[in-house]
């Protein structure tokens, strides 16, 4: 099954445009089968954790790529990096990751220091903070002196956490915190700073009265996830493998999931920057299904574009919400978004971003459950791009390379037709033959299949046109 809807960017004359003429090329979407992450199976979507996010003040956080792997037991090539100066501040690396629970969780990390830029007088340290329904708190500090650590290779350190039952931060959400704190020129005076680096962040939890269970942690090697993941409050967005396939369709093991209860939080979202935008026509398509044990009743799931400019600028340029019963609990149905950048749009030369989102709040089918979500499953994301010049000529119903008045003669005589096969696929792309078609047999009057531009018709006969069409579709109606 494939649905489409079409985002109009500027006005009801940006067309989306089935092209038929010639065949769209693909566009490399990365981690197109949510096959990225790896993670345990488990038999139902765990509420993943967001990207390690960045905090700094006098100091920097960021994910660090060297040309060459700095340590022999180095995980992937990036990792995670926090530094001071010499000049009084913090920095820090940190994350939500698993919601509260009766226990003792223990979280093992490799720390190092940076070659060239070691630590002189400030230590590490992991934190622990509640956060979620209400102000950050500090649950609990470890610090590690400087020679826990060396330039030569990542030491594991461990710190652990017990909440106890009656515990005020039991369903709330635990953060650790990476950071180091205080003035420190490091070392090296070529060079002043002191920096750590940190890779492999593992979390074990062991339940009250329960055995040890492993707790995911997103970005553990600190390699960045080509989706990026964003979520409001009691919503999530995470990637999981269940353990076994739901779904016939399923491409590989594992699916992105989006999750929202029923209250708070805006949604939840993947998102990723994927090509330079150009004149043409963008299709995109995603399989899409529920969750069979939590189906969504209320929130929609949702396809936008969005324009991301040099300096950071986000741009929507298009919308396109699929109701709940858009999908199904019993295999994925590709739901398909279009969008068309016209000649001259501002955005054309940014960079391409698409958003898969659920907004809104909804507590699920499943009322039954200690924890009322709902839950969409997502799999096998493809994007298509046809250029401007490749195009069919909208409103050439005809498909004699010219807008005239010939192609309003084939409109009025398909006009209610259930799908637009009858006027060669050259309108709008939404389906039947409508009003919407003969408004872009208006839009586009005049123009050729040479030029592909819009030209100026004779305005006396254009005139007559319109007068008859409208009068014409008026008496259609009644």
């Amino acid at each position: 099954m494939i649905l489409k809807t079409c985002a109009y960017v500027s006005s009801a004359l940006t067309l989306c445009v089935a092209c038929g003429a010639h065949a769209a090329s693909p566009v490399t979407v990365l981690d197109s089968s949510f096959e990225n992450v790896l993670a345990a199976a488990t038999p139902e979507v765990v509420d993943g954790p967001s990207p390690w996010r960045f905090a700094w003040g006098g100091g920097f956080a960021s994910l660090y790529e060297s040309p060459s792997p700095l340590y022999p037991n180095q995980d992937g090539d990036y990792l995670g990096n926090v530094f001071l100066t010499e000049e009084a501040g913090f920095a820090a690396l940190y994350q939500d990751v698993v919601t509260i629970q009766e226990g003792t969780y223990k979280f093992t990390l490799g720390v190092g220091h940076e070659p060239d830029a070691e630590p002189s007088d400030q230590p590490f340290r992991i934190n622990f903070e509640a956060t979620g329904n209400g102000p950050t708190t500090l649950v609990q500090e470890n610090t590690y002196p400087l020679n826990a650590f060396d330039s030569d290779g990542l030491t594991d350190i461990t710190a652990e956490v017990t909440f106890a039952p009656g515990h005020p931060e039991i369903g709330r959400k635990l953060r650790p915190v990476l950071l180091a704190s205080g003035p420190d020129a490091g070392t090296n005076p070529e060079d002043p700073r002191a920096s750590y680096m940190m890779d492999n962040a593992r979390l074990e939890f062991t339940p009250t009265g329960g055995p040890d269970e492993m707790v995911r942690v997103g970005q553990h090697s600190f390699d960045p996830l080509d989706w990026n993941l964003a979520a409001g409050t009691n919503a999530n967005a995470t990637q999981y493998r269940p353990e076994e396939p739901l779904f016939a369709s399923q491409d590989s093991d594992q699916l992105g999931a989006l999750t929202v209860r029923g209250e708070g939080g805006w949604g939840a979202a993947f998102y990723q920057d994927t090509t330079t935008i150009e004149e043409g026509v963008y299709s995109l398509t995603v399989g899409v299904a529920h969750d069979p044990e939590f189906e969504p009743t209320s929130a929609p799931f949702q396809i936008n574009f969005e324009s991301v400019a040099a300096n950071g600028a986000v741009t929507l340029l298009g919308e396109n919400v699929f109701p709940v019963g858009s999908a199904s609990s019993t295999d994925l149905t590709d739901l398909t978004a279009m969008l068309s950048i016209p000649s001259g749009l501002p955005n054309v030369g940014e960079t391409l971003r698409l958003v898969l989102l659920t907004t809104g709040t909804d507590a699920g089918s499943n009322t039954e459950s200690d924890d009322p979500r709902a839950i969409y499953l997502l799999d096998n994301v493809r994007l298509e791009f046809e250029a401007a010049t490749g195009g069919v000529l909208v409103g050439d119903f005809n498909d004699n390379g010219v807008v005239d008045a010939a192609d309003f003669t084939v409109w009025r005589d398909n006009l209610g037709a259930g799908d637009e096969s009858s006027i060669n696929n050259a309108g709008d792309g939404l389906g039947g033959v409508d009003m919407a078609d003969y408004d872009l047999w208006v839009a586009n009057f005049g123009d050729t299949a040479e030029a592909l531009a819009v030209s100026a018709p004779e305005p006396a006969a254009l005139s007559l046109l319109l007068l008859f069409g409208a009068s014409w579709a008026l008496r259609r109606r009644q």
